[in-house]
């Protein structure tokens, strides 16, 4: 016997109390007599019905939702489900307290983790996660093994598929909420198909390996070995440099006076360059002064006589008296001129000596200097070569961890592709021998569009390297609420299969969203013998001008009878609350 909602209700005056039959449910809204035109049925409950349902099983209220508007004004909410033997499950949660849960009921010890029967008109509180947990054993039979695995299906996961009201959950018949993750809809859906869930959830296992390797390799394959031997190489030299670098640390000694040193070594550096530059000088100084020398000789009386000879004239005695005076005088000018130009060059030769002795002593202390500076280091270039060596030693090691991750990364790839290979053929395999399973679903799925649309549309449920792919081809002959027919489609076949999980089918008004009348009576009516053949409850919520009432009372099923509320939006309170949340 499946699991199905029994009845709702709140102790907010007001509220609609509705009870739901076993099998087929039509929650109606209608246009009320006294309604006028700026009347609407959009806010009368029935959305707001399906929150509140998915509330009392856990769900999370959001922004912008019927039931955000209602906090602040101590809402509570009692759903009474009722499992195989008629057992009931009591679920009360507070709108504005929604941590609090109470439950109550044959089941209620079970859910509370209680050894002692509850009494009758007593109720116990249990956590959310102790409600979930319970729901999940009860409504669709997994343990808690199961759910304590990392990628495993959930109650409230499962439940989406069951009770779909939101927007999203119309798009696709295995997707069944916004931002669903591909694990999520492979292992939901492989769950309630009936087949191995667990290989789906292996699959995700795999898809994070790869996503590991990706992250730390983020090379292509064929790259991945020609960055290892680079790396691989650079290794070898920069281990030569780091070993190079610590014999020298270990030979280094400090000369605790080398600023001195060094400072007296570049002072004697400085001083022969400025002695070289004065010898330099000295010795053009002294070419010149031994050429002017060289030039330096006094003119005879004699030479002047031959002189004025050669021009015919003869010189009186007077003349001449007076040419040996100044021959005297200049003799003796030149020979004061030598002798000054003979002392300077003496006096030039020994500069230069002095020089050349003191840049004799001053080459051999700068060497000395120098060679001590060589053979020893101040206390910053031992720092200097000390934070090099464990710069050196860090980029050792950040290399050779790269290396060893594309190594990894390598062993990785090889054996995450051999896994991948083997997971396909069980996957191939498994599916192959569960074919019994879904093939229930993939007939019944193609039946509902011969029944509405005298046409085939079919259900591809495969194997793929990526897992679980699902997918529907279905007839394009201007319907355009054909998607939504195959929400409808997948979810009552799945309901319809021997050994269904789904325990009972919800479905707002959008399931029938651009769907002509004729094939609303034709799904209404499918539903109806689904439920019947299969003990599936199944309920939805239509406005009251979208019921085909004369084709449904054709095809024999009788609205009255299988309505279970009407809400109206004659007053603020005929609708689901009792009062209008505007």
């Amino acid at each position: 016997m499946r699991w199905k909602l029994h009845r709702l209700s709140s102790d907010v005056q007001g509220f609609k109390t509705v009870e739901f039959k076993p099998g087929l449910n039509l929650v109606v809204a209608e246009q009320g007599d006294e309604s006028v035109d700026t009347d609407t049925r959009n806010g009368v409950g029935k959305s707001t019905m399906f929150q509140i349902i998915d509330f009392c099983l856990g769900g999370t209220v959001r922004d912008g939702e019927p039931l955000a508007r209602l906090s602040g004004d101590d809402w509570s909410f009692k759903l009474e489900l009722r499992g195989p033997d008629s057992q009931s499950l009591i679920i009360v949660r507070y709108l504005d307290d929604s941590t609090r849960v109470e439950v109550s009921g044959d089941l209620a010890a079970e859910v509370a983790g209680l050894d002692d029967e509850i009494g009758e008109f007593a109720s116990a509180e249990v956590s959310l996660k102790q409600l979930k947990t319970a729901l999940a054993r009860l409504v669709f039979g997994l343990g808690e093994d199961d759910t304590a695995e990392s990628y495993s299906p959930s109650f409230r996961s499962l439940f989406t598929h069951a009770c779909r009201w939101r927007t999203s959950a119309f798009e696709s018949p295995f997707l069944a909420f916004s931002k669903e993750q591909v694990w999520q809809l492979q292992v939901n859906n492989a769950y309630l198909l009936g087949l191995n869930w667990r290989l789906a959830s292996e699959r995700q296992v795999l898809r994070e390996r790869a996503k590991r390797i990706s992250v730390v390799g983020k090379l292509e394959d064929e790259n991945v070995g020609h960055e290892i031997a680079t790396l691989d190489s650079k290794v070898v030299l920069l281990r030569a440099q780091a070993a190079k670098l610590d014999r020298q640390l270990e030979n280094f000694s400090v000369l605790e006076e080398y600023r001195d040193v060094e400072a007296r070594a570049n002072r004697a550096t400085k001083e022969l360059q400025e002695l070289a530059n004065d010898q330099s000088m000295s010795a053009r100084l002294i070419e010149m002064y031994q050429e002017e020398l060289a030039e330096q000789r006094p003119v005879s009386v004699e030479e002047v006589r031959t002189v004025y000879g050669e021009m015919q004239v003869a010189l009186p005695d007077a003349v001449v008296r007076t040419l040996h005076e100044v021959e005297a005088f200049h003799q003796r000018l030149t020979g004061n001129r030598r002798d000054y130009l003979q002392g300077e060059v003496r006096q030039l030769e020994q500069d230069s000596a002095d020089r050349d002795a003191r840049m004799e002593v001053l080459s051999g202390e700068r060497s000395r200097d120098l060679e001590l500076l060589t053979a020893n280091g101040a206390l910053d270039e031992l720092s200097i070569l000390q934070k090099r060596a464990a710069e050196l030693a860090s980029e050792v090691v950040e290399t050779q961890g790269r290396l060893e991750q594309l190594r990894l990364v390598r062993s990785g790839k090889a054996k995450l592709d051999r896994d991948l290979r083997e997971w396909g053929e069980r996957n191939t395999l498994d599916l192959d021998e569960r074919r019994e399973f879904i093939d229930d679903v993939v007939v019944k799925f193609s039946e509902i569009f011969q029944d509405l649309y005298a046409a085939d549309a079919v259900l591809v449920i495969e194997a793929t390297t990526a897992g679980f792919v699902f997918r529907e081809q279905l007839p394009r002959q201007g319907s355009h609420g054909v998607e939504k027919i195959a929400v409808l489609a997948y979810d009552l076949a799945l309901a319809a299969r021997q050994g269904s999980h789904l325990p009972f089918v919800l479905h707002d008004s959008l399931i029938f969203d651009g769907v002509d009348e004729r094939q609303k009576a034709k799904a209404i009516a499918f539903a109806d013998r689904v439920c019947r053949e299969s003990g599936l409850q199944y309920i939805i919520a239509l406005n009251s001008d979208d019921i085909p009432y004369s084709r449904l009372a054709r095809l024999g099923i009788d609205v009255e009878t299988i309505t279970s509320l009407v809400l109206t939006d004659e007053s603020d309170s005929s609708g689901l609350l009792g009062r209008r949340y505007r």
